[in-house]
């Protein structure tokens, strides 16, 4: 299995539970987002939202709308705030955990 790429123990990865997909359904733009975070930082990460406006498929406005969609669910919190020239640091909310929790704001 690790030798073919099949082995998923210790690597990163991307699940969401059933109700959350049937909360998502309609949104792809945020499912894809999420996923992408979800694969690529731990649980006790501190990450920036890559800016994926550039990848084929995205338009600015759609990419704004899913990280801003994740942040008001409560998935995402950032932990500084916007500034020129520098990117906004996020870690996992609440709900990334399988919690409910109130969307801490900076």
């Amino acid at each position: 299995m690790t030798i073919e790429g099949h082995n998923g123990f210790g690597q990163h990865g991307s699940w969401l539970t059933t109700a959350d997909v049937d909360a998502l359904v309609a949104k792809p733009y945020v499912v894809a987002l999420l996923n992408w975070l979800k694969a690529h930082n731990e649980s006790d990460s501190t990450f920036w939202v890559a800016d994926l406006a550039d990848t084929p498929g995205w338009a600015r406005r759609q990419f704004q709308n899913a990280r801003q969609y994740l942040i008001d669910a409560g998935w995402n919190i950032p932990l500084t705030r916007p500034r020129p020239g520098h990117p906004v640091l996020y870690r996992w909310g609440g709900r990334h955990r399988g919690r409910e929790k109130q969307n801490e704001r900076v």
